[in-house]
């Protein structure tokens, strides 16, 4: 029994400590080994984190905290005497919230690939079909009951009962909701007198009316919900976001479902939704009511004379839309006095803006009566507790690596799948209760 000379380091939840590993030789053969038999090599200066360092000190640490707040917390606590410096803490988080990471993209891969939506050469993937054949909706008594109850006027309600937009059944039903945020991106070029310089930036007008150039890191976030549970997915880019989804709905026997997409206006994830769920029978996008409030007292608050006539006229064009009387309200703003505006190009926008989003605004009063969801506010949140609320400090900036690894970890904690990863290295991919 030989002992090897270069001692073991380990970084654990009671503290640092280090020991020596042996081997076993026998006629100049090594029968055994312990540093690749029992514990995983490490390159250079690295420590091996324990599991229980890697929950305390990452999936509930640096994935909520920043990483100098995390590595003064744990140091601390563990009174160790060679601390945990903060540069190998994030470095630790970024690996680990990378191979979570590469660990979901491949099981979603696998998923699609056993379905037939494997990637195909030039980077498409084939047509498939599914979802149901036929849409599970409420009864037409029950629709109609819930219509007399939101108002008695005639031809409001007979507006109301034209509206497209199908009333579901939530249990042959599945609710994503969708939303992305930016992150400020490192400088990673610096041009030759030392200042950084933006690798592809983003033009945004300042207060002062000038353009400054910006570079975001998107991460967008997904969360599914059914009445059995939820679970939450993140990722860089909308597009490889949505096949996860899709892959988590086939690993979870919901493929005779219709799903109900809610989101905002953004035209580049409507673009998106189109693309990737024409492998899904039948799907809807609900446009979140608070986006669509928002976006009618913006162009409301250019376009008219004062507070007063845009109140006024907010309030009657949101009673109108929220009965998803579509039509209704394009007509009122054409007919708004002359005398009022203040910039009729504002006014023409706004119209543009319902017309263009027809397609998703339903009838909200009535889907609030059915107790059906009219908001993406489960997705916002769920993005500001795994992005947002981490990463979007002043004077934080992320690369794309960095960012989306505190993301996975977040998204792991968010479903309650931490035990399992580091018990197994595997995730259970299954809606949580």
């Amino acid at each position: 029994m030989i002992a090897n000379w270069t001692p073991y380091r380990v970084d654990g939840e009671i503290g640092r400590f280090s020991f020596r590993r042996h081997r076993l030789e026998q006629e100049g053969e090594v029968i055994f080994d312990s540093r690749g038999d029992w514990f995983p090599a490490l390159v250079g200066e690295q420590w091996y984190p324990t599991h229980g360092f890697k929950e305390i000190a990452m999936f509930y640490g640096t994935a909520k905290r920043p990483y100098r707040e995390t590595t003064l917390m744990i140091n601390r606590l563990r009174r160790v005497e060679e601390p945990t410096p903060m540069r190998s803490l994030r470095e630790q988080s970024e690996r680990e919230g990378a191979k979570l990471q590469a660990h979901l993209e491949r099981t979603s891969e696998a998923i699609l690939e056993a379905h037939g939506l494997g990637v195909v050469e030039g980077g498409g993937r084939p047509e498939a079909s599914f979802g149901a054949t036929v849409v599970a909706q409420q009864a037409a008594g029950v629709v109609t009951a819930a219509i007399e109850r939101c108002t008695d006027e005639a031809k409001a309600r007979e507006e109301m009962a034209a509206n497209p937009i199908p009333y579901e059944d939530p249990c042959w039903s599945v609710n994503v909701a969708v939303d992305d945020v930016g992150v400020k991106r490192q400088r990673a070029v610096r041009r030759s007198g030392g200042e950084p310089e933006l690798e592809t930036p983003v033009s945004e007008v300042t207060a002062g009316g000038t353009t400054e150039e910006k570079k975001y890191v998107q991460t967008t976030v997904a969360h599914v919900e059914t009445e059995a549970g939820n679970y939450v997915l993140s990722g860089l880019g909308v597009i490889a976001l949505l096949w996860q989804v899709v892959a988590f709905l086939l690993a979870n026997g919901l493929i005779r479902r219709r799903l109900i997409v809610f989101v905002d206006g953004q035209r580049s994830l409507h673009l998106a939704l189109a693309k990737v769920l024409s492998c899904w029978r039948t799907w809807q996008v609900i446009l979140d009511w608070y986006h669509l409030e928002k976006r009618c007292r913006e162009n409301l608050s250019l376009a008219l004379k004062g507070r007063h006539i845009r109140n006024a006229v907010l309030e009657k064009l949101l009673a109108l839309l929220w009965d998803g009387r579509v039509g209704s309200a394009l007509d009122y703003l054409a007919h708004v006095p002359s005398e009022q505006i203040k910039d009729p190009a504002e006014l023409q926008k706004l119209s543009g803006y319902l017309e263009r989003q027809r397609p998703p605004i339903p009838c909200y009063s009535v889907r609030k009566k059915l107790g059906l969801r009219n908001s993406s506010n489960r997705g916002e949140k769920e993005n500001d507790l795994v992005v947002a609320r981490r990463q979007k400090h002043d004077g934080m900036s992320w690369s794309p690596p960095g960012s989306i690894a505190l993301a996975a970890l977040a998204t792991a904690t968010r479903n309650e799948e931490v035990e399992r990863w580091l018990r197994t290295g595997e995730i259970s991919f299954k809606l949580a209760a």
